[in-house]
């Protein structure tokens, strides 16, 4: 569709993801706060309904396509949530701020990428978005989807240019999805060449991650694309210890078989330490 025009001629110019609560779901009309009647606010709403028709109206009328709401959340920033498409193409096509960010930094892809709507994700990555832009926690777009297990919005983002291996505070893709267990997010990015034993938080690497929530598949995975069963994290702990104290017994089965002698007497020796060790800090947040 193409762009709106104003009358003048011209165009109108905490959310936990350990997998994704209620918080993280897409916005319903009815659930926003009840607020002042103006345009811009009715402008907010359709948005997030979807509702082109009455959006295109309202920046015909003079609306700015880039007016902020609650949070810092633009009329584009609604539409993606809620994966309106077609909607995104419209106000892409009026100017739309693709990059514009809400209070806590998240742009409309890093929504397209919380939501899994690859789609919008397209049209926003094609008009320019950032694929590397960063939020109020270091969350790229990238991050988010692996957080998610979006495997579709994954390939989309590294086929446009995300690097695999980058971090946010902490952590990579692959420590997200290995952590979520999202087997096919980890397939993706492991024939990409991620790191498969790249270091995070309190030196752990996704196979500590994997092991850890007992994760058999991603675990096997990981193992089989070079995932070193050996390497101990700050703790001097390795993913057999971490599957030991998540008591994942299958888990510990198929480390132990590939574990060097020097870490098997390590377990051992150390395995009754299980409920004093440190835990990995599983706790991921996405402010939008």
């Amino acid at each position: 569709m193409g762009c709106c025009q104003t009358k003048s001629g011209k165009a109108g110019g905490k959310v936990k993801l350990e997998a994704v609560d209620d918080d993280a779901q897409p916005e319903e009309v009815e659930d926003m706060p009840k607020k002042e009647i103006t345009p811009e606010n009715l402008l907010l709403s359709a948005s997030l309904a979807g509702d082109t028709s009455t959006v295109q109206t309202l920046i015909s009328s003079g609306v700015s396509v880039n007016a902020k709401g609650e949070k810092d959340y633009t009329a584009l920033h609604n539409a993606t949530r809620n994966g309106h498409t077609a909607l995104v193409n419209m106000l892409v096509s009026c100017k739309a701020d693709v990059n514009a960010k809400t209070n806590a930094k998240n742009t409309p892809l890093h929504l397209a990428s919380i939501f899994g709507h690859t789609g919008a994700g397209e049209v926003l990555i094609k008009a320019g978005s950032e694929l590397m832009a960063r939020n109020n926690v270091g969350i790229m777009p990238l991050h988010a989807a692996s957080l998610g297990g979006y495997t579709s919005m994954g390939k989309l983002l590294l086929e446009s240019g995300a690097e695999i291996d980058a971090k946010d505070t902490y952590w990579t893709a692959l420590h997200n999805a290995s952590r979520g267990g999202h087997y096919e997010f980890v397939e993706l990015l492991l024939e990409r060449s991620a790191n498969v034993n790249v270091r995070g938080l309190e030196g752990n690497t996704p196979l500590h991650h994997a092991a850890l929530e007992g994760h058999l598949k991603v675990t096997q995975t990981l193992m089989g694309s070079g995932g070193d069963v050996n390497l101990m994290n700050d703790h001097k702990l390795t993913p057999l210890h971490m599957a030991f104290m998540g008591g994942h017994h299958e888990c510990v089965k198929q480390l132990m078989e590939r574990a060097s002698e020097d870490t098997l007497r390590q377990f051992n020796m150390g395995k009754g330490m299980g409920s004093k060790a440190p835990a990995v800090d599983q706790t991921v947040e996405i402010r939008s």
